[in-house]
C-alpha cells in the first residue's frame, strides 16, 4: 500500500489532513545498482508516520555519448508529512541512516546524502508546494565503483531494521555502529588514516555491548562468570570483550588502535606517532567492525558469506584526482601574466565515450587539454598528468595494458593547448589504482604496479593568449 493510501489517526488530528510529500535526495557513492536490480521500495515507520524508500544509481548521458555514465546514488522518499520542512528533515534523516547500511553492504562510501527537492503530491490539488536546493552541477566525471546486489542490500537493511524493535539503548548502539563505519569509509583517502580510524574505533565501542551480550547469551554466562573465566577484573570486562570478541584477539591491531585514539584524544603522544599506529590499525580494524557488524546482525549464512568475500571483503576507494605536472621554461623571473597574481596554467579534462559495460553503461576516455596564461616569452612544458582512482575491484592484480587501467597515450601539441588522453576501460566496474605520467614522445607508453610513474615529454609552447584563451575547453574536476 502507498503511503499516500493510508488514512490513520495520529495524536493531534487526523493522518487524513496530511499532505502527501516526496523528497528525493542525492550523493556521491562508491558503489551502483545494476539497471536490470533495482532495490524495490521499502516501507519504514518514521516519528510522523509511515514512510515508503528507494534508492538508486543515478545516470546521465554526456553530451555526444549514446550510452548513459553512472554518477552517484539517488533517493525517493515518500509519505504523509504535516508540513513539507518537517517531510524533509525527517526522511533526510532517516534516509541516512538506510544509506550508512548500504555503505557496510558495499564496503564502500556513501557521501552526504543531501535533499535536493521536494513537492507536495497529493492528488487532486491544483496548487503545490516546492522546494529546491541549490547545489553545484554534478561533475561530469562517472562513478565506476563497485556493483552492489539489491537482495544483498535488501537483506542486510531488513536484518539491521529488527534491531530498531529494541530498547532504545540498543537500537542507537546499532545505529551509531553502522554509521560510524559508514563515516570511517567516506575517510578512507591517504592522510585522513587517524579520522577514519577514530570512527572504527567508536563503531566498535558502541557494537561492544551487543556482541557481550550474545556472547553471554551463548555460553549461557553471567558478566561475573565471564570476567573470572577470562581473569579481569569485572571493570574491565567491556574492553577484554571488545579485544576478544570484537577484534578477534588480535592484540597487536587492538592496541595499536588503543593507543592512536587515547594519544589523539588526550594530546599525550605525538601526531606523527599517532597517524603511524593508525596506519598499521586502520584496515584490520576496519574489516574486523564490518564482520562483526554482518555476523551479529542476523543474516542468512550463504548472505553473511557472500558479504564477507571478494570483492566486499577490502573497502573501495572513490577518489578521482588528475594532477598536471610540468615546468615553467624563462629566461626571466617575470613569469606571470600581468593579470595574474600568479603563473597560471588552465587545463581541463574532456571525456569520450568508450564502448558500454555489462550494464550498459558507457566507458570513458579523457584527453586533457592545456591552456597557459602566462608572460610573453614563458614557455609551459607539459612533463605529464599524475591520475588516482578507484583500486581494481577483483582480487588479482590487473596489468597495465589489462581492462580498467588508467594510463596516457601521448599525442601530437595542438594550437592553443597540449593534448593527451587518459583512458578507462568500461568494461570492467572498477578502476585500479594507477598514478600515470606521461608515455615518451611518438606513443611510448611505459608503467608499472599501482603508484608508479609514466614519463611523457611533450612539445613546447609559446604564450598566444587571445588564440590561448578561444581555444581552451573548459570542464571542472570532481571535487569530492
Amino acid at each position: 500500500m502507498a503511503a499516500d493510501d493510508r488514512d490513520e489517526t495520529v495524536e493531534g488530528g487526523a493522518r487524513s489532513s496530511w499532505t502527501t510529500y516526496v523528497v528525493v535526495m542525492r550523493s556521491t557513492a562508491g558503489f551502483y545498482f545494476g539497471r536490470d536490480d533495482a532495490l524495490t521500495p521499502m516501507r519504514f515507520p518514521t516519528e510522523i508516520g509511515p514512510m515508503e524508500l528507494t534508492f538508486g544509481t543515478s545516470r546521465t548521458h554526456l553530451p555526444g555519448f549514446g550510452n548513459p555514465v553512472r554518477l552517484g546514488l539517488w533517493a525517493d522518499a515518500r509519505g504523509q508529512a504535516p508540513s513539507l520542512g518537517s517531510a524533509i528533515d525527517t526522511y533526510a534523516n532517516f534516509a541516512r541512516g538506510v544509506a550508512a547500511v548500504l555503505s557496510v553492504a558495499a564496503n564502500a562510501p556513501v557521501g552526504d546524502l543531501t535533499a535536493d527537492l521536494a513537492f507536495d503530491a497529493t492528488p487532486g490539488r491544483r496548487e503545490r508546494e516546492y522546494w529546491r536546493r541549490y547545489l553545484p552541477d554534478d561533475p561530469l566525471i562517472p562513478r565506476r565503483g563497485r556493483r552492489l546486489s539489491s537482495g544483498l542490500a535488501l537483506a542486510l537493511i531488513t536484518a539491521w531494521m529488527r534491531h530498531t524493535h529494541g530498547g532504545a539503548s540498543e537500537v542507537e548502539r546499532w545505529h551509531r555502529a553502522f554509521n560510524q563505519y559508514h563515516h570511517a569509509l567516506q575517510s578512507w583517502e591517504p592522510g585522513l588514516e587517524i579520522t577514519a580510524l577514530g570512527h572504527l574505533w567508536v563503531g566498535m565501542e558502541a557494537l561492544t555491548p551487543i556482541a557481550l551480550d550474545a556472547h553471554l547469551e551463548q555460553e549461557a554466562l553471567t558478566r561475573d562468570q565471564l570476567a573470572k573465566r577470562w581473569k579481569v577484573e569485572l571493570s574491565r570486562l567491556d574492553a577484554e570483550a571488545r579485544k576478544r570478541l570484537l577484534f578477534r584477539e588480535d592484540d597487536e591491531c587492538y592496541q595499536q588502535a588503543r593507543k592512536a585514539r587515547n594519544g589523539l584524544q588526550h594530546g599525550f603522544e605525538a601526531l606523527g606517532d599517532v597517524r603511524t599506529r593508525a596506519m598499521a590499525a586502520r584496515d584490520r580494524t576496519a574489516t574486523y567492525l564490518r564482520n562483526s557488524l554482518i555476523n551479529l546482525v542476523g543474516l542468512e549464512p550463504e548472505v553473511r558469506a557472500a558479504l564477507v568475500c571478494p570483492p566486499f571483503d577490502r573497502p573501495f576507494y572513490w577518489s578521482f584526482v588528475a594532477e598536471l605536472h610540468g615546468r615553467l621554461v624563462a629566461d626571466s623571473d617575470e613569469v606571470v601574466h600581468p593579470a595574474d597574481v600568479y603563473p597560471r596554467v588552465d587545463w581541463d579534462l574532456v571525456p569520450t565515450e568508450l564502448p558500454p559495460d555489462a550494464d550498459g553503461d558507457a566507458g570513458v576516455e579523457f584527453a586533457f587539454w592545456v591552456n597557459p596564461q602566462l608572460a610573453d616569452g614563458v614557455e609551459f612544458e607539459v612533463d605529464g598528468v599524475s591520475f588516482l582512482a578507484p583500486e581494481d575491484d577483483g582480487t588479482e592484480s590487473t596489468s597495465v595494458l589489462g581492462p580498467g587501467v588508467v594510463a596516457v597515450r601521448a599525442v601530437a601539441a595542438t594550437k592553443g593547448g597540449t593534448r593527451a588522453r587518459l583512458l578507462m576501460n568500461g568494461n570492467t566496474h572498477s578502476w585500479p589504482w594507477l598514478t600515470a605520467l606521461g608515455a615518451v614522445l611518438g606513443g611510448l607508453l611505459s608503467a608499472a604496479a599501482a603508484w608508479s610513474f609514466a614519463r611523457r615529454r611533450s612539445s613546447t609552447f609559446r604564450r598566444a593568449a587571445a588564440e590561448q584563451k578561444s581555444e581552451s575547453k573548459r570542464l571542472r574536476l570532481p571535487r569530492w
